[in-house]
């Protein structure tokens, strides 16, 4: 598409709105809709107020079933358009609504990128935090899911609707009296043919009414490049034996056939979460699904990983339960290589506790190590500064756990190991020997001297164990070095230097 055509409905005693909502329409060819107004015996007869009354568990109001009747009288204009083509969307928009500058671009940038969808809501009433105003040539993001509560009840003043979905609507009505308000866009449309913007493009000032219940965990499974392993990694989650999870999907543009599993997941499963978004990397992807994340705790799993068992996640709520909903529960990898499988084992003396108190055995027992994916974080602990992943290609998670230190208070162990961890071979780590890694890890060596720096200060402590973890951290750094070719070591000599100099600088007295 092009251009946009669309609809705005407003009230006849608030024309201000309609007024100031033209004024900021831009390049859209919006046609005005008043509100029906309809007496209250009328518009009994046209809603199934019986049936809407069991599905929302009160009666609808007279001001709702207006709404919803003054939609579909803009569907019914938008069906009877000869001059649009079955698979056009028109933007449909509510006049106290306030669009982001840039939006007609935006929306056609939508409707053009999520085209195999019928509705795609461009506004949400939900907290900031979890959705992104629209900047002006900010990268469009959608959330596809089969739970209902990412579309219903969260407003319907601004969204792309197609001419084909109308059509199909009106036919339905045609023999079925309305039994849902027009903002519950999963009551009456296909969950198929919904999706939900992630960066908005205008805003609502209602309140968020979420009557979901709150998940226990959020697993969040970053995507790239990983679709014949994908399957797999979605599986063993799905099978758990345990209802309270949702499970966070976020395609990181991959170019491979990721998103067409991910979407089929999506659709069939409500626990199911589907994040698309243009590739960032995965400290951006694992950010914004914490961002989105429900759960009281969140989880990590890589698109190429997958847990073996069915009772993981109802064996770590009875011992979160048991263990006073601690911080963090740590768990363990098992490596799987090419040609065997290799359990790893925890030999942890001290199960539960201070972690700021045992914190030197956990580390030498090596149950804190510098992945995220042994870590089941509560949420909560993401309200702290410094918690989210850096944005670096690579080992982005080594500089994520050593600032993760100085917040996490209380932990528990989970003792049996269910992460099944791929790698190249054993004793190998050629495979993260890079010029561009390398970079990387000089990058984040200088990050973990400022938080080394910080908790000297203030988390005195922790300081000498702390300064034993960078040390060995700068030693994996020089390993990695030593494994370059001579050509790549000679491109980094100097940043090879002053990676010294700074060595030299804080950890020379150990």
């Amino acid at each position: 598409m092009q251009s946009l055509t669309g609809y705005v409905i407003y009230s006849p005693t608030e024309r201000h709105q309609l007024s100031a909502f033209l004024q900021a329409a831009e390049q859209v060819r919006f046609k005005p809709q008043a509100v029906i107004e309809a007496d209250t015996a009328s518009l009994s007869l046209m809603f199934n107020e019986k049936k809407a009354k069991t599905v929302l568990g009160r009666a609808l109001t007279p001001q709702e079933m207006r709404q919803t009747l003054s939609h579909i009288a803009v569907w019914q204009q938008i069906a009877a358009d000869f001059n649009l083509q079955d698979e056009d969307f028109v933007l449909i928009a509510e006049a106290a609504q306030q669009p982001q500058a840039g939006f007609s671009q935006a929306a056609i940038t939508y409707a053009n990128t999520y085209n195999g969808y019928g509705l795609i809501n461009l506004q949400h009433t939900a907290p900031e935090s979890h959705f992104t105003w629209y900047q002006t040539d900010e990268p469009l993001e959608a959330l596809v899911s089969q739970n209902k509560g990412y579309y219903n009840g969260h407003g319907a003043g601004f969204y792309l609707l197609k001419k084909s979905l109308a059509k199909r609507l009106l036919t339905e009505l045609a023999t079925e009296k309305m039994a849902w308000r027009v903002e519950d866009f999963a009551d009456y449309c296909p969950l198929s043919q919904l999706a939900q913007a992630r960066v908005l493009l205008s805003r609502s000032h209602r309140p968020l009414i979420n009557t979901k219940q709150t998940p226990r965990f959020s697993i969040i499974v970053p995507i790239y490049n990983v679709a014949p392993y994908l399957e797999q990694c979605i599986e063993s989650v799905l099978s758990q034996q345990y209802a309270h999870y949702e499970l966070i999907l976020v395609d990181d543009g991959s170019p491979d056939q990721g998103f067409e599993i991910c979407a089929r997941y999506a659709r069939e499963y409500p626990q199911v979460v589907l994040l698309h978004k243009i590739n960032g990397g995965v400290a951006q992807a694992r950010n914004d699904a914490i961002r989105l994340a429900r759960g009281e705790y969140i989880m990590f799993l890589d698109g190429d990983d997958y847990w073996s068992g069915t009772q993981i996640l109802s064996e770590l709520s009875a011992l979160i339960e048991q263990r006073q909903y601690p911080d963090v529960v740590f768990t363990y990898m098992t490596s799987v290589y090419p040609d065997h499988v290799h359990y790893h084992q925890l030999a942890c003396e001290v199960m539960q506790g201070d972690l700021h108190q045992h914190f030197e055995h956990l580390y030498k027992k090596g149950v804190y190590v510098g992945f995220c994916m042994p870590k089941v974080i509560k949420r909560t602990i993401f309200n702290q500064p410094d918690t989210f992943f850096p944005a670096v290609d690579t080992f982005e998670d080594v500089v994520w756990s050593y600032r993760l230190v100085k917040y996490l208070h209380s932990f528990a162990i989970y003792p049996n190991t269910f992460y099944m961890y791929r790698r190249e071979r054993e004793g190998s780590i050629t495979s993260t020997v890079s010029v561009p890694s390398q970079i990387d890890q000089f990058a984040n060596f200088m990050l973990i001297m400022d938080e080394l720096e910080l908790i000297e200060s203030q988390y005195s402590a922790l300081y000498p164990m702390m300064k034993h973890y960078a040390r060995e951290i700068h030693q994996y750094c020089m390993k990695c070095f030593e494994l370059l070719l001579p050509e790549n070591q000679q491109m980094l000599s100097e940043q090879k230097e002053k990676h010294l100099a700074i060595v030299q600088h804080y950890l020379s007295d150990e």
